[in-house]
């Protein structure tokens, strides 16, 4: 949506806009009005690229520290440490989407639309180990979307059932 302004009776195209709320300047993002007893949408506003909050990056690390996990467990049921999804950018609130993108195919995320989530592996066979890669996929309120590194994570039925 392109903002504009009447100055000097000609009208302008504004390249970014704040206003003071809650004892702070924020970047305008959306334009509403009241109408008929209920607000309605004008439009959304997308910030020039560099100003605060783009473009948006997206970390996913397990136990906040790398990009893989060993999980291991006497079942056939195991389940990973917590991985984190972190973004960079973007105007909050975010929405999160973790998905497989290869290997074991009996994998479950706990959160599938948290920050933080882990994967639980069902049916490995005792003595082996299943392997499968996740990454996530993260939202900003105006839309923007930025994917995440992939996160490997090995699960081995160590013994028991």
């Amino acid at each position: 949506m392109t903002i504009q302004v009447r100055k000097g009776g000609a009208w302008r195209e504004i390249t970014g806009a704040k206003v003071y709320a809650n004892s702070a300047w924020r970047t305008v993002v959306a334009i509403r009005i009241y109408k008929g007893g209920a607000w309605r949408l004008v439009g959304n506003y997308t910030p020039p690229p560099g100003g605060s909050g783009s473009p948006m990056t997206l970390t996913a690390n397990v136990g906040g520290s790398g990009d893989s996990d060993f999980a291991s467990a006497n079942s056939s049921t195991i389940t990973s440490d917590s991985i984190l999804a972190t973004p960079s950018g973007g105007h909050a609130p975010y929405s999160y989407a973790w998905a497989r993108v290869s290997g074991y195919a009996s994998i479950s995320f706990d959160a599938p639309g948290s920050a933080v989530t882990t994967v639980t592996a069902t049916g490995v066979g005792l003595g082996a180990t299943q392997t499968a890669v996740v990454q996530c996929t993260c939202t900003d309120s105006l839309g923007v979307t930025a994917t995440s590194n992939t996160v490997s994570i090995s699960f081995t039925h160590e013994s028991g059932a």
